[in-house]
C-alpha cells in the first residue's frame, strides 16, 4: 500500500543530476518535483473532459508547506468536479498584484542567478508579500514604498529593506515592460545605506591575551563549537563565512582557504586566507562527517547556525569583545605590533585595496605575503598567551 508524504520524508530528499518526482498518495493528484538546484515545486495533475492538465503551485516548498499544498489541491479538486479548469483559469489571470509581478521577475532571476534565488525569494516572501498582500501594483505609490522601508527600519532590518528595494527597481522595470505601470516609482527613492553595527573589540595586546586564555580554558557543548571559537582569533573570517566553511575550500598543502565572498552589493568575489600551522592543527582534530567543517546538529545536510551561544558563556560580546571584533583586533595589533604592510592586512580581511598607481582597485592578491603574515600572527598569539600565563604565575606567587 502506498503511503502519504510526510514532512520528515521531504526534509530528507536530496537533489539529483536530473529533476525527479515525489508523489503524495492522497488521491488529489498532488506531487512534487525536486530540481538539481534544490528547488522543490508542488504540482497537481488532473483531467477534465478526457484531457490531462497540470497546475504548478507557488511558492515552492517549504514556503508552501505540505499541508498548504494539500489544501490547495483539495480546493482545486472541488473546482474540477464542477467542470472548472484551474489550469486555464490561471492562464487567463492577469498580472495585477505586486506579488504576481515579483514571481514573474523571480523566474527570470533564477535562470541568471540560481545561487542567489532562494535567498532573494525568501526575503520577498517574508518581508514584502505580507505587507503588500493582494495590492494592485498600479495602485502602489512612491510613498507606499517609503512607508514599507520605514516599517522595516523600525524592526531593525534596514539592510534587508535595502536589498529588497534594489530588487524592486528591477520588478518595476518588468512591470513597465509589460505595460502594467507607466513609470518606475522605486528607482527615484533615495535610501541611505544603514549604518553598520559597532562591534566591541579589544585592541590592547595584554588584555587581548587574557581573553584568549579564557577561550582556551572554557568548556564547550561540542568539539565543533570549541574548534570554531578557537579559530576566530587566528583567521580573518566573518561569522557568516566561518559557519559555512567547507572542507573542499581548504588546501592544507598550500596553506590556503579559498572561498566565495558575497559583497553587500550582491557581487561575488573570491577570497583567500592564509592558514598557519596552528590553524591546520586545530582543523585536523575535527572529524570529516559532512561537506561542512561545522555540520548542523539538527540535519544531515546543513551547517551549524551560530557560535554565539557558546561564545556568550565565555565573553560578553557587548561589553568586552564580540566575535566580529577578532577582525578589528587582528587589523590593529598586526599593524601596530608586527608592522605588516597595511595592504596585505586589508586583503587578508577581504577588503578591496585601492591601487596607488591609479586603478580603482589593486588586483594583487598578496597571497605569499598573507600566508607569511598569518603564520606570524598565530605565533604572536601563542607568545602573548605565554606572557599572560607567566604574569599569572608571578601574581599568584
Amino acid at each position: 500500500m502506498t503511503k502519504r508524504l510526510t514532512e520528515i520524508q521531504l526534509k530528507k530528499l536530496k537533489p539529483k543530476d536530473k529533476p525527479y518526482k515525489v508523489y503524495d498518495n492522497t488521491g488529489l493528484g498532488l506531487y512534487g518535483v525536486l530540481y538539481p538546484t534544490g528547488t522543490f515545486t508542488w504540482k497537481q495533475k488532473f483531467r477534465i473532459e478526457g484531457r490531462e492538465y497540470t497546475d504548478t503551485f507557488k511558492p515552492s516548498y517549504p514556503s508552501l508547506s505540505l499541508a498548504a499544498a494539500r489544501q490547495q489541491a483539495q480546493n482545486n479538486k472541488v473546482k474540477h468536479a464542477q467542470g472548472i479548469n484551474t489550469h486555464k483559469e490561471k492562464a487567463k489571470k492577469k498580472l495585477v498584484t505586486l506579488e504576481d509581478v515579483c514571481w514573474l521577475w523571480l523566474e527570470a532571476f533564477k535562470l541568471e542567478y540560481p545561487k542567489k534565488y532562494e535567498e532573494t525569494k525568501n526575503r520577498m516572501v517574508k518581508h514584502l508579500f505580507a505587507y503588500f498582500k493582494d495590492t494592485n501594483i498600479r495602485h502602489i505609490e512612491r510613498q507606499d514604498i517609503k512607508d514599507w522601508i520605514t516599517s522595516m527600519r523600525k524592526k531593525g532590518i534596514g539592510h534587508t529593506a535595502l536589498r529588497i528595494k534594489q530588487n524592486l527597481v528591477k520588478v518595476w522595470e518588468e512591470a513597465r515592460d509589460r505595460k502594467l505601470v507607466t513609470e518606475n516609482i522605486v528607482s527615484g527613492i533615495v535610501f541611505k545605506k544603514p549604518k553598520g553595527k559597532h562591534h566591541k573589540a579589544e585592541v590592547i595586546p595584554e588584555r587581548f591575551a587574557l581573553l584568549l586564555l579564557r577561550i582556551d580554558r572554557a568548556k564547550y557543548s561540542s568539539l565543533e563549537h570549541e574548534i570554531g571559537i578557537k579559530l576566530f582569533p587566528h583567521l580573518f573570517a566573518r561569522h557568516s563565512e566561518m559557519i559555512r566553511a567547507k572542507w573542499s575550500d581548504f588546501d592544507f598543502t598550500n596553506k590556503t582557504w579559498h572561498y566565495i565572498q558575497k559583497s553587500e552589493e550582491g557581487n561575488t568575489r573570491y577570497r583567500t586566507i592564509g592558514l598557519s600551522k596552528q590553524v591546520i592543527n586545530l582543523l585536523n582534530t575535527l572529524p570529516r562527517t559532512s561537506k561542512y567543517i561545522f555540520p548542523s546538529e539538527r540535519s544531515t545536510t546543513g551547517h551549524i547556525s551560530t557560535f554565539d551561544n557558546n561564545y556568550k558563556k565565555i565573553i560578553n560580546p557587548k561589553e568586552e569583545h564580540s566575535i566580529h571584533g577578532f577582525r578589528s583586533s587582528a587589523r590593529t595589533i598586526i599593524h601596530s605590533s608586527l608592522r605588516e604592510n597595511p595592504d596585505v592586512i586589508e586583503s587578508a580581511l577581504g577588503h578591496r585595496v585601492p591601487d596607488r598607481l591609479g586603478d580603482t582597485y589593486n588586483k594583487n592578491t598578496w597571497l605569499p605575503e598573507k600566508i607569511e603574515m598569518c603564520q606570524k600572527w598565530s605565533d604572536y598569539i601563542d607568545e602573548i598567551k605565554k606572557q599572560a600565563q607567566r604574569l599569572e604565575v608571578v601574581g599568584n606567587d
